[in-house]
């Protein structure tokens, strides 16, 4: 059976990392989810803010939502955001994780993990900012729209 994702799922690791590298995330992620009986990341794309890499294969059905993942990719923002709001930094990586999904899945709707499953998790304002962010300005909308009439 092949895997055929519908839907992004937003997550964020609840953990501060500090000054971790994103491979030194990847690992203890990894060790985490092993230890739950998982066979290894259950999320697809880790993310930082300086940079994201893929954890579990994307050919691969992962284990970050459960009930959820026989057709959802995970991208998981490897910080804590149960104080505070994701940095410009984070979701800008976030966005060009998101984007190479799109490049390769097609263009995949961004749902949090908290509209799939009863948890705080990604926190109440990851989606809205990267919503934000992959929706380009009304005025561009606009113009792209009257350049894509010409050529009908």
């Amino acid at each position: 059976m092949s895997f055929s994702p519908k839907r992004i799922v937003l997550h964020h690791a609840a953990f501060d990392f500090k000054n971790a590298s994103l491979v030194s995330r990847l690992n203890d992620i990894t060790s985490w989810h092993l230890s739950r009986g998982f066979s290894g990341c259950g999320y697809h794309v880790l993310v930082s803010d300086t940079s994201y890499l893929v954890g579990r294969p994307l050919d691969r059905q992962g284990a970050h939502v459960l009930g959820s993942n026989s057709d959802t990719l995970g991208v998981c923002l490897t910080a804590d955001l149960s104080s505070r709001i994701a940095t410009e930094s984070e979701i800008s990586q976030l966005v060009a994780a998101i984007l190479m999904l799109r490049s390769k899945f097609g263009p995949l709707p961004v749902v949090a993990h908290n509209q799939l499953a009863p948890t705080y998790c990604p926190g109440p304002y990851l989606l809205s900012q990267v919503n934000a962010s992959l929706s380009p300005p009304s005025f561009l909308s606009f113009y792209l729209s009257k350049i894509g009439s010409l050529f009908r």
